[in-house]
């Protein structure tokens, strides 16, 4: 493989990381964004209720908001356009 397609296609999956990062980091704006908890069990449960909010604002915003985006995008039909 070409490097610069190689480095092209490791920095679109980075971003795509960062970009989840930044999403938690949003989502889990109590304690700082720390993990905190008096009981280990709750701690340890934290992420994986992190991931599940997460996995939820994704799905919504490509349930609704993507097509949402591609409709204003598309051309508008009426009197004097071709659309």
């Amino acid at each position: 493989m070409d490097d610069d397609s190689y480095q092209r296609a490791l920095n679109a999956q980075l971003n795509t990381t960062e970009y989840r990062h930044r999403l938690a980091r949003k989502l889990c704006f109590g304690s700082h964004g720390e993990l905190c908890g008096s009981d280990r069990e709750g701690v340890e449960e934290q992420p994986g209720e992190l991931g599940l909010v997460l996995n939820a604002v994704v799905l919504w915003n490509t349930t609704y908001l993507q097509p949402a985006a591609i409709s204003w995008t598309a051309p508008v039909a009426g009197p004097g356009r071709d659309g």
